[in-house]
């Protein structure tokens, strides 16, 4: 167990939860068990510490080159997403308050491989909701999202990863366009629950 009482746990703590990801992901997908190892030096979180960023990236393999994030305009948002790679599709979705930002290394790691795919949620990152720029926003509203994008990039099925709120999003994107989803990795997360009246008696 790695505590998150400073700046530098904090750091190490997320650097070791990214290389898990990366690993899980890899296995799932079918490319075996990524060398990952020294990617546990550091993180590209916002909050990780300056001096432990480079040195992840001293050891890490040489960052792909992607153009400015593209936007897909819908009726009623403003979605913007990032592609890296060529192969089967991998559709990255990020937590609660995050951004494609998350995915950095994951996208460096299997874009060799893989075509892999990150946006933003509406209300999250660069995307915006041309209707209701603050909201609320929800679950099927981000997974109606997620299948207009793969579809747009015409990149369906895609393995589909989830983190956090991302993972509640991949399940609901499973349960109403399984055509589009060829796996599913879920991490940290759970399916949104509706609880029946009187259920919980």
């Amino acid at each position: 167990t790695v505590g998150c009482d400073t700046p530098a746990r904090l750091a190490t703590s997320a650097a070791v939860t990214r290389c898990l990801l990366i690993r899980i992901i890899g296995v799932i997908i079918g490319i075996g068990r990524p060398a990952v190892s020294r990617l546990g030096h550091g993180s590209d979180h916002p909050g990780a510490a300056r001096g432990s960023v480079r040195t992840a990236r001293q050891h890490s393999p040489a960052p792909t080159q992607r153009p400015s994030m593209p936007v897909l305009k819908t009726p009623d948002a403003e979605l913007h997403y990032e592609v890296a790679g060529v192969g089967e599709p991998v559709l990255l979705l990020h937590g609660l308050g995050s951004s494609t930002l998350d995915w950095q290394l994951t996208m460096d790691r299997f874009a060799p491989s893989h075509r892999v795919i990150a946006f933003d949620f509406r209300g999250s990152g660069e995307s915006r909701d041309l209707r209701h720029p603050s909201g609320p926003f929800n679950v099927p509203q981000f997974a109606g999202d997620a299948k207009a994008l793969l579809e747009h990039l015409d990149a369906v099925p895609a393995h589909v990863v989830g983190l956090s709120l991302g993972g509640a999003v991949a399940f609901d994107l499973a349960v109403r366009a399984p055509e589009v989803v060829r796996t599913l990795t879920i991490v940290n997360s759970a399916p949104t629950l509706l609880i029946p009246h009187g259920a919980a008696r």
